[in-house]
């Protein structure tokens, strides 16, 4: 059953949308409020908009993280507004969007609430982190919607530190006034992602540092608030030195060496001074030798240059010694670094991965007890198994087929297990480099044999 309502003040906007418990319409830079339960009309005066044209509403609606929407029939614009408080006496109205819509004077609008209606928005800021001296700074901004909702846009926000000048932005849906930076970004599938791109002018100042911070808003329901950061420093001089690291041979042979190249480059645009490699060895790696300029101490390979030329680039060769025993693959990391400041420390380090290939050379003897014997008697033999390296093996198994003339009676290993039929079979587990396994066997031969 209807029940009738009497507004206790005139009802201006030609629509509205529910915003907490309230309905709410706007007018250029006016919002009303409507408490449907008492007819309480209430009107505020908000001063949103530079451009009023832009609060002429021909449509109003309610964005999946509760904002509220206002689409302008004068303008086209869209705008997404925060009302803090909205059933209080004096709410608050902050400006988080604009962005361009259709301008058509006949305007309407409509939420359209997906199902589940929750993203999950990241943001990661890059840049680099040193600069030359009023050099230009690029940051990237790449949101990310992890879902399980689609994405029906995002706002970020973007307020560069004032010692930064000339702040701008070539992504489109991004506005800049001064230092603050506003991108509405587009809708986005699950695992889909967008990038924005920032600059700017670096402080004059040597050594001054300045710690730029984004912040993402969801559309939809988003629970977790992101938001990102990086820091970037001037420096009077700039030295990009990258390192990759290679070995030999592949896959390495446990019980042998290996042959790690580190190739340092310096990238500039300046000299690198005081350039050092280090380099941790691993477990199952041990030292053995390393180019002219290194040393060895504490597990760690240091190789140092007093200094690196813009473009120039150096060598350094490291040999290491696999342990025999090593079960998997190594991993050894290199890193360069100079005290001159760099400008991308991303490529400072490198890391290869070597896989193992054993290689055990095994022997084998066998020897008899007696050297004739008797039909139906038993003869006593001998196996001996030894492991002459390079590397452990993990699994030796011995296959010893029995003629028809000879029965199984017993064969015990000093390690491992034995089973018999007509062949007999030893799983002797694992042998190391040197070490050796002995099986005696004890045999029937047939009362017929002659």
């Amino acid at each position: 059953m209807a029940t009738q309502i009497i507004l206790s003040d005139k009802w201006v906007p030609a629509d509205f949308t529910q915003v907490g418990d309230f309905l709410w319409g706007a007018l250029n830079n006016t919002l009303q409020r409507l408490d449907p339960q008492t007819g309480q009309v209430d009107t505020f005066q908000t001063n949103l908009f530079t451009n009023s044209e832009d609060g002429a509403a021909g449509a109003v609606f309610t964005y999946g993280n509760g904002n509220l929407g206002i689409s302008s029939s004068n303008t086209g614009v869209v705008s997404q507004v925060a009302i803090g408080n909205p059933g209080s006496s004096s709410p608050t109205f902050t400006l988080v969007s604009q962005s361009p819509g259709p301008q058509s004077h006949r305007n309407d609008g409509a939420s359209c609430t997906p199902h589940p209606n929750i993203t999950d928005l990241s943001i990661v800021k890059s840049g680099p982190a040193n600069v030359l001296p009023e050099s230009t700074i690029t940051w990237t901004l790449t949101v990310t919607n992890a879902g399980p909702a689609i994405s029906s846009g995002f706002t970020v926000k973007d307020t560069v530190p004032v010692a930064v000048t000339n702040v701008a932005s070539s992504t489109p849906g991004c506005s800049v006034s001064g230092n603050d930076v506003t991108c509405v970004g587009p809708s986005l599938g699950v695992d889909e992602s967008f990038q924005i791109a920032l600059t700017g002018t670096a402080p004059a100042t040597n050594g001054a540092c300045v710690q730029n911070f984004a912040r993402i808003l969801a559309n939809e329901q988003d629970d977790n608030e992101r938001s990102a950061s990086v820091q970037t420093c001037v420096a009077a001089e700039l030295a990009d030195l990258s390192i990759v690291k290679s070995r030999s041979p592949s896959p390495a042979v446990p019980g042998t060496n290996e042959t790690f190249t580190l190739r340092v480059k310096n990238g500039g645009p300046d000299a690198a001074q005081d350039a050092v490699v280090s380099d941790p060895l691993p477990a199952g790696l041990s030292f053995v030798s390393a180019a002219s300029g290194c040393s060895f101490a504490n597990a760690t390979v240091t190789c140092r240059l007093n200094s690196l030329a813009s473009g120039a680039s150096t060598s350094f060769t490291v040999v290491a010694h696999v342990a025999s025993s090593v079960p998997s693959g190594i991993v050894n990391t290199a890193q360069v670094d100079s005290s001159t400041a760099d400008p991308d420390p991303s490529n400072n380090s490198s890391t290869v991965s070597a896989p193992i290939g054993p290689a055990a050379d095994l022997a084998i003897t066998k020897s008899a007890s007696v050297s004739t014997i008797a039909p139906g008697g038993q003869l006593v033999y001998t196996l001996v198994v030894s492991n002459n390296g390079p590397s452990d093996d993990d699994n030796v198994v011995v296959s010893d087929p029995l003629p028809g003339n000879l029965s199984l009676v017993t064969a015990l290993p000093s390690q491992g297990s034995c089973i018999g039929g007509a062949d007999i079979i030893c799983s002797l587990g694992a042998l190391a480099v040197g070490g050796s396994v002995q099986v005696l066997v004890a045999v029937q031969v047939a009362s017929s044999f002659s």
